[in-house]
Parts: structure tokens; sequence; C-alpha cells
């Protein structure tokens, strides 16, 4: 009992410090969803661990280790699948596809997410933010957390553009981003909507970023960003 609860005081501090790296990514209900079901998974499996190891905890962390060097192998050779380079960077960006890969001196790659939509993470004013991709959005749209997060004041903002969401109508306010970068692209002067609390789950990376790049292509299941 007592391991079992080091081992979930450790997981515990795992996700607090993936969360730290990662801000807002718990926000999306996909994405805790997706956590409980991992660590339903993990709990199950590393109780039947130590039942099956019981008074043996060495044998049980040599044979979590084993485990999880083979589910990183499985992983790190289908990233790899006719390609060369980048090794640990491809292989971490199937861990976390919203993560950018480098392809190219300005090019970046970023998979397609479980539930069919592109995110990326892009950094504003220091702060990561992890955006979808959405050619429907004539802006960046940023959600109030996110626009906080990143030392916008705002108490200095004008709600005063309506949009439709699909959460209804709401109203945004508009300003310039002094600078939008994602992994070596970087735009100054990115106008950005900031939307009404609840407006938006997650923030929009939306034409006004997108129509400025030297191109935006879409290969199966990978789109590749070029400035």
């Amino acid at each position: 009992m007592v391991r079992l609860i080091a081992f979930w005081t450790l997981l515990g501090l795992g996700v607090w410090s993936l969360n730290r790296a990662y801000p807002g990514v718990l926000d999306a209900a996909g994405n805790r969803r997706e956590l409980v079901v991992f660590l339903a998974f993990l709990g199950l499996f590393a109780s039947s661990l130590v039942v099956g190891f019981k008074g043996r905890f060495g044998a049980v962390v040599r044979m979590a280790v084993v485990w999880a060097l083979i589910f990183a192998g499985l992983v790190g050779a289908y990233a790899w699948r006719g390609e060369a380079g980048f090794a640990a960077r491809r292989t971490f960006a199937y861990f976390s596809p919203s993560e950018p890969v480098l392809s190219g001196e300005r090019e970046v790659t970023v998979r397609v997410g479980a539930d069919g939509h592109f995110r990326v993470w892009a950094e504003i004013n220091g702060e990561r933010v992890q955006f979808v991709v959405d050619t429907g959005a004539s802006t960046i749209a940023l959600t109030v957390e996110d626009a906080r997060r990143v030392g916008i004041d705002l108490a200095r903002l004008d709600y005063d553009q309506p949009v439709i969401t699909a959460n209804g109508q709401a109203l945004t306010a508009g300003l310039d981003l002094d600078a939008v970068s994602i992994g070596p692209i970087r735009l100054d002067d990115v106008p950005t909507r900031v939307m009404q609390a609840g407006a938006l789950d997650r923030s929009l990376l939306g034409m006004s970023f997108l129509s400025r790049l030297a191109s935006v292509e879409l290969r199966g299941s990978k789109l590749v960003l070029r400035q």
C-alpha cells in the first residue's frame, strides 16, 4: 500500500510538471478525458505488477522500466519510418502531436491530433500557447486565460467586435500582438482578437497569421508551415 501511495504521488508530481511545461493543455475537455483514461490504465497496470510481484519491489521497477523502453522504442521506430535526422525531436513529437518539428530553415511540421484537429505550440511574449489551426478564423483568437498568461492587460480591452462562434454569438476585443513565433517562424504585428470568457475552449491560429506565410500545406496527417 505504501508503495502504491508513493507511485501515485510521483505520478501526480509528473502530471503537475507537464502541466507547468505545457500550460493550458488540461483546460480542454478532450485532453482531460484522454489523461483520465491513460491514468486509469496505468494505475491498473501498476497495481497488477505490485500484486503479482508482492514483496519484490525491485522486480516491479525492472519490469516497469522494460515495458517503458519497449513502448518508447515502438513509438520511435514508427516515427522514424523512411526518414533520417532529428531523431529525438521526431520521437517526442509522436508523444505530443502539437509540438512543431523543424523540417526546414523556416519550416515546421505538426501532426494531426486524435480528434482530427491540428494543434500547434506558439510563443507570445515569452509564453507558450497551444493553438488550434483554423483557416476559417479571420484572425488569431485568444481565450481570456491565454491572453492573461501572455501579459495582455484585460482591463484595458474594449469588447466591441461581435463574432459568431460554435458556442453562439460573442464579443471580442481587437489588438495587435508584437510577435508570434512557431519554432523558427516569426511574424510581427499580428492582428488578434481576445474572446469573452467562455466563448472559446481553445485559442485559434487564424488567417491573420496563416495568410502571411509562404505556404500552408497539408500532407496526409501532417501540416507543414513555411515562412
